[in-house]
């Protein structure tokens, strides 16, 4: 998996031919923890992975194959953009582990925030169904 930061394809990311990102999630096979932050992309992961374990899912979708790898984790921690909430809150009602969310309203990404940033918003990740999640909702989702 690579990024063009040229500008020499078509496309932003790229991928080894035939390559089915939804059977797998970026990074899985290092993660030796009973919890794990999910993260759309890849750098994203590197990033937040630098402060917890991590992994990708390529995307704001998940494949029954992914989603049997996150339940076999006593703890799933959704670091999607801002834009992903809906289908974050969605996969996490269908899966077995724990699921916390962890709240940005900047549209930045994990990839896009310094070690400290990341430090800091892992550490105050929340359930979805707490007080604090649909506040949340209320105050910048829907803005």
């Amino acid at each position: 998996v690579a990024r063009d930061v040229f500008g020499t394809s078509s496309r932003k990311y790229l991928n080894p031919k035939g390559n089915k990102q939804s059977d797998f999630l970026f990074n899985i096979d290092s993660v030796c923890s009973d919890s794990v932050v999910l993260t759309e992309g890849v750098f994203d992961s590197i990033s937040a992975s630098l402060v917890t374990p991590s992994v990708a899912s390529f995307g704001k979708s998940l494949s029954a194959r992914q989603m049997s790898m996150l339940n076999a984790f006593k703890t799933v921690v959704f670091y999607w953009d801002k834009d992903a909430y809906p289908q974050a809150e969605k996969y996490a009602a269908e899966l077995q582990s724990d699921c916390l969310v962890v709240l940005h309203a900047d549209g930045k990404d994990a990839g896009s925030r310094s070690f400290e940033e990341n430090k800091s918003l892992l550490k105050s990740a929340v359930r979805f169904d707490s007080v604090d999640y649909e506040m949340f909702k209320l105050l910048e989702i829907s803005c």
